[in-house]
């Protein structure tokens, strides 16, 4: 407790070191799942899971571990390769079907 560390630096430690935090990518992640989902063709508006999210973000930065250095920020590429494979269209994809199986049921 109190330790100092955040999630981001057990895994990018001379990033963060170095002036690397996580939200500095913020607006680029909202684009990405964003894209994903008009992509998809998911209806309704751009609700990303707290799974889905977390799950990119541990996938960007153990992805990123092995090039880890003081001016090391993770590229878009490895973002939008994590958010394809972090199960976010899959969850969204589910879950507006079982809307619609409620609804039909009504």
């Amino acid at each position: 407790m109190g330790s100092g560390w955040s999630f981001t630096r057990f895994y990018l430690q001379l990033a963060v070191d170095g002036g690397y935090d996580l939200t500095e990518d913020a607006q680029l992640i909202w684009t990405i799942f964003e894209k994903l989902h008009n992509k998809a063709g998911i209806g309704g508006t751009l609700e990303i899971p707290m799974e889905s999210f977390t799950r990119a973000v541990e996938i960007v930065l153990k992805d990123g571990e092995p090039f880890d250095a003081p001016k090391y920020h993770p590229p878009a590429a490895l973002w939008e390769q994590a958010i394809r494979n972090c199960g976010y269209t899959q969850v969204r994809i589910a879950t507006s079907r079982l809307k619609l199986a409620v609804l039909d049921r009504s």
